[in-house]
């Protein structure tokens, strides 16, 4: 019995100094993982850089100092107004991390943009650090570039000394000129202009840029348009001026509003002179009833060649019409009511009380001495469309009217 209670006593006594085992073991691991957090907390990011080579490839370092073991690291950027969030991992040796980013059609970045970017890593402890964000502006530099100002522009080439550079400025200058007699319009924000000796060079450059197809290359309100050295250089130069500036006065959505004969026919007109050829193109249209219908150049222009040629110099000759029949100011009420309202058709109603297939009857007939009919210029196959899926749906829903009525 004695025996029993001996071991008993040994049985508690080792619970006991279990629990008290335990109860000294807790301090010391949270002792450890405060002393592993204070280390930690002294990783310290020193220098980071990026070089690229454009289109191809994307090289980013950071170095940074802790008494922490790293183990891993990653780059996070983005590229201008893109909200998406690209992630590469990369290699860590001695307090450095480089990242290697291979570019293809899948993640080419858009240049003339800023990419933001930021570092984070990883230690042994499976803890996450992270840097302060850092701004690059993605250029192209596959070429040496040259510059010349004239504020509010700053014009740029790669090929030789560009001897026109003076009179490029000076065209820009007048462009800005000639628009504001037509509108009342400020003065530009600051614009890059960039020459590029071949075609095929800005060609991959407005791809990588979102740029539009043009003659000359921009997107309004990116502040940086590119062309080809050529002959028709200055009056590109001020045709996408235009653009820009009717960006810039009537704000992203107002410029959306205008149609695209309008936005096209204002940026032609600024270049200066009248085409004779473009405006001889014209009339001969109107006179064989093979002018475009106004209503299909509401949206965009068409991309067939023919037909975009035919667009263009029917959007200018329509908008010079405007500018005499309706003078500076009148013209200048037109394009604000456009920019208002977005109806392609109806905008001008509320201030001149026709409609736009009314005042382009009034101009074919300035060109053909003849008053030709709205019901002449109707697409009559797309109506009767249209009118047969009106019907349809209209006694599809006399249908289900009846049918809701009988039960």
């Amino acid at each position: 019995m004695q025996q029993l209670r001996r071991v008993r006593r040994v049985y508690w006594l080792s619970f006991v100094l279990a629990l008290v085992w335990c109860a000294s073991a807790q301090p010391a691991q949270a002792q450890e993982r405060t002393l592993g957090r204070t280390l930690q907390e002294r990783v310290e990011f020193t220098v980071q850089s990026v070089e690229y080579r454009f289109s191809e490839q994307l090289d980013f370092t950071a170095e940074f100092s802790s008494t922490a073991i790293i183990l891993e690291g990653y780059v996070f950027y983005q590229v201008g107004e893109d909200e998406r969030i690209w992630v590469y991992e990369g290699e860590v040796t001695r307090n450095r991390l480089d990242i290697q980013v291979l570019l293809d059609d899948t993640n080419q970045p858009q240049v003339f943009a800023n990419i933001r970017y930021w570092f984070r890593i990883a230690s042994d402890h499976g803890e996450f650090f992270e840097s302060p964000s850092y701004t690059v502006y993605y250029d192209d530099n596959r070429f040496t570039w040259q510059q010349a100002e004239l504020p509010p522009f700053r014009l740029l080439w790669h090929s030789g000394q560009l001897a026109d550079a003076p009179a490029i400025l000076g065209a820009a200058r007048q462009g800005v000129a000639r628009l504001q007699a037509l509108l009342p319009l400020a003065d530009p924000q600051p614009l890059t202009l960039r020459v590029y000796e071949q075609a095929a060079d800005l060609q991959r450059a407005a791809q990588l840029a979102h740029y539009p197809w043009a003659a000359g290359h921009m997107q309004p309100g990116q502040g940086v348009v590119l062309f080809a050295q050529g002959a028709q250089l200055e009056r590109q130069i001020a045709h996408e001026l235009a653009h820009q500036m009717l960006y810039e006065s009537l704000g992203a959505e107002g410029y959306a509003n205008l149609p695209a004969w309008l936005r096209e026919g204002i940026a032609i007109v600024a270049e200066g002179e009248a085409d004779p050829q473009a405006a001889a193109l014209v009339r001969a249209a109107a006179q064989g009833s093979s002018l475009l219908p106004l209503y299909t150049l509401c949206g965009t222009l068409p991309t067939d060649a023919a037909q975009a040629h035919m667009a263009r110099a029917q959007s200018a000759a329509l908008v010079r019409y405007l500018i005499e029949h309706y003078n500076k100011t009148g013209f200048g009420i037109l394009v604000e009511a456009f920019a208002r309202s977005g109806n392609c058709i109806q905008a001008p109603q509320a201030a001149f009380g026709v409609d736009m297939l009314r005042i382009e009857q009034d101009w074919l007939s300035t060109l053909t001495g003849e008053t030709p009919t709205t019901l002449a210029q109707v697409d009559w196959r797309t109506v009767g469309m249209a009118a047969g899926v009106a019907v349809l749906l209209w006694g599809l829903t006399r249908l289900v009217a009846r049918s809701g009525r009988r039960k």
